[in-house]
Formats: structure tokens, C-alpha cells, sequence
């Protein structure tokens, strides 16, 4: 039999997980009917490493690397954010000795019952024909499930540009009510000085044939606006059924499709003449808060997508 002797059973313990592959990590913790001490949270108490010399993770020489640990009391979240290069594998403790609540009563991170114990996992590349691709915009949370069966080479295509974050910090710059509803973005990103940049091109892409119809709910490619024939950085989320659309579809909204909706119900603004692009069509930018083409301020008034990346899976050892 077990001795049970030592047993907490309202200690506070890790409720999710959600890790991306460049390393930012979001972690609920489950209070267990006390009160998270915000000042135990910190990078003595969360910590990632990656794999050392021997390539691989929980051994002696795993690298601790920089990352900033905040923590939302609202949530009992803790954010831990490192930028590693994409499809890193990574490993996250959170001590247990250190995270208390305010009555002192230390984590359960291993789950046994008894506080005090470490919570340890490891970060894992989805290989299957669907990952998950997670999008923090001003509105809430949208995750993707993309067809990498259907859409291999425009799933991989948005895969790439995510990981090398074209599509952190892009504006939301089209919003069609409607007949061919939907939202549109990834064209351009926002600095935090307030400057509009395009994201660069390169070569594009030719469209694929997926087989998939733009139905509601389905993300696309966007066509580059002076060549049809090729597709870029943007890409559009179908908010009605757009059978007739040519784009290029290659997933599925998984989550979220309110946090789209709620962003193509917003009024949306025509940013010329003060503001027009050769390759992005800004004539329909849904805005946050009342504003014209003249008084327009990206990082006040515009819909942004803060991060766009590949979700890993969260084991134990």
C-alpha cells in the first residue's frame, strides 16, 4: 500500500501546456484553492534548456538558454519566451521548491501528491500530415490545422514563412463582408516605431491544386495583386462559402473562427491616399477604433497578428 503520508491534496499544480517551436512557452497553473505567490515565478523557478553536446535533453550537459519568464496572476499564466531557432527541441522545468502559493505551499509539479517536486517535459516536432499552427492576434487566440496531405507544398510554404516570422507583428489588411467574406493578412508587418514594412516576396509561389474548395472556415494563399499567377506572403481567411474562389486552400480553422468573425465585423477603412501599396490591397482595413486614411495609426488602430507559430507536442520523460 501506499504511504499517503506527506500528501497535499489541494497543492498547486500544472493544469496545460502549450508549446510552440521557437520557444515560447504558455504554462496554467492550478492554484489549488490558494493564491500563486507572483514573486516565486520568476527564471530561477522556470527555466528551458536545450539538448548539449550528446543531442539529447534531461542529461547532465543540457544548455540553459536566455528566456524571459512572465507571470499573469488573472490566469495563474506563466509565459516563458526564448528565441530559438525553429523546430529546436527544448526541455522545461519548473521548480517546485521555489513556485508557492501564498500560504507557502510549494508546487506539486510531478503530480504525486507531495509538494515540492519538479514539473519536467520535453518539446516534440509534429511529423504527422496536420499541424497545428497557433496565431495571437488583438482579438483572441486562432489556431490552424493544416493539410499537409492535400496542400503539401503551400502548407510547407506557410510553415517556412512562419518559422522564420514573417507573420509575427503583420497588420490584418482586408475585411470582406458578405459575398466572398473573409479576412486577409501577412502582407505587412508593423514595427514598434509605428512603420509599415512589406514583407518581401522573393521568387512566390504557383498556386497548387489541393482539391480543397474555400468553404467557410478554410485559410488560403492570397494571389500576388500584379501577378495572379504567382502567390506571396498573404494569406485569407474564407468567413463564408467562396466556392468560386481560385486560392489556394491548405487548412482549416481548428479554433477561433469567432476571433475571425468578430475581425470582419469590425468597420474597416480605405488607407488611401495616405497610405498605398503596389503589392497589398489596403482598401478595406477593418480598424479597432474609429480612425480615417489621415489620422490611421498602425499600432492604435489596426488589427495585429502579434505570432504566428508551428505548435509542438509536450511530453514527459
Amino acid at each position: 500500500m501506499e504511504n499517503l503520508e506527506g500528501r497535499t491534496l489541494m497543492a498547486s499544480v500544472v493544469e496545460s501546456i502549450i508549446a510552440d517551436n521557437r520557444g515560447k512557452v504558455l504554462v496554467i497553473l492550478n492554484p489549488g484553492g490558494g493564491t500563486i505567490d507572483t514573486t516565486t515565478i520568476n527564471k530561477s523557478s522556470a527555466i528551458l534548456y536545450t539538448a548539449g553536446p550528446d543531442n539529447l535533453l534531461n542529461t547532465l550537459d543540457d544548455v540553459r538558454e536566455r528566456e524571459s519568464v512572465v507571470f499573469q496572476s488573472s490566469i495563474n499564466r506563466i509565459t516563458i519566451n526564448s528565441k530559438l531557432k525553429a523546430g529546436t527541441g527544448y526541455r522545461i522545468r519548473l521548480s517546485g521548491a521555489r513556485i508557492k502559493t501564498l500560504a507557502n505551499e510549494q508546487l506539486d509539479g510531478d503530480g504525486n501528491g507531495v509538494p515540492g517536486g519538479d514539473y519536467n517535459v520535453q518539446t516534440k516536432n509534429e511529423k504527422g500530415p496536420t499541424p497545428t499552427v497557433r496565431m495571437n492576434t488583438s482579438l483572441g487566440t486562432v489556431v490552424l490545422r493544416l493539410n499537409l496531405t492535400a496542400a503539401p507544398k503551400t502548407a510547407a510554404y506557410f510553415m517556412g514563412r512562419a518559422n522564420a516570422s514573417f507573420y509575427d507583428g503583420v497588420m490584418v489588411t482586408k475585411s470582406v463582408t458578405g459575398t466572398d467574406g473573409g479576412v486577409g493578412a501577412g502582407s505587412i508587418k508593423i514595427s514598434q516605431l509605428n512603420e509599415y514594412e512589406v514583407t518581401p516576396i522573393g521568387a512566390g509561389k504557383a498556386p497548387e491544386a489541393t482539391g480543397l474548395t474555400n468553404t467557410r472556415g478554410t485559410i488560403s494563399m492570397e494571389r500576388i495583386t500584379i501577378d495572379a499567377t504567382k502567390e506571396g506572403n498573404g494569406f485569407f481567411f474564407n468567413t463564408s462559402n467562396n466556392t468560386t474562389s481560385n486560392k489556394t486552400v491548405f487548412g482549416t480553422v481548428r479554433s477561433g473562427l469567432a476571433v475571425v468573425d468578430a475581425i470582419n465585423n469590425l468597420t474597416e477603412i480605405s488607407l488611401a491616399p495616405e497610405h498605398s501599396f503596389v503589392l497589398v490591397d489596403t482598401s478595406k482595413v477593418p480598424i479597432l477604433s474609429p480612425a480615417t486614411s489621415a489620422t490611421f495609426s498602425p499600432n492604435t488602430h489596426a488589427v495585429l497578428i502579434h505570432r504566428t507559430a508551428v505548435q509542438m507536442r509536450v511530453v514527459g520523460f
